[in-house]
């Protein structure tokens, strides 16, 4: 989608499920506040199935660096590696 504001608005899962939620609100019958309880309630589905599906973190010590102090490599959920 590009790195306009759709693009922003589409970014993550949990992001796409809050905008994906908001048509199937429609389809129940209530107040406004109902209605704003189901949608985040759809969204939250969504993410927790994104979770739920995602692989368990993960630690990695890679290598010593030559001070003597140890160079910490982590992994975190979405594949990305940081150092420390």
């Amino acid at each position: 989608m590009g790195s306009g504001v759709v693009g922003e608005l589409l970014k993550c899962v949990k992001c796409v499920g809050l905008w994906v939620a908001i048509p199937f609100v429609f389809f129940v019958r209530g107040d406004w506040w109902e209605l704003i309880v189901i949608w985040l309630a759809l969204a939250g589905v969504t993410a927790l199935i994104d979770e739920w599906t995602r692989p368990p973190f993960e630690w990695q010590e890679n290598k010593e660096d030559g001070g003597g102090e140890r160079v910490v490599e982590d992994q975190d959920r979405t594949g990305a590696r940081g150092m420390r």
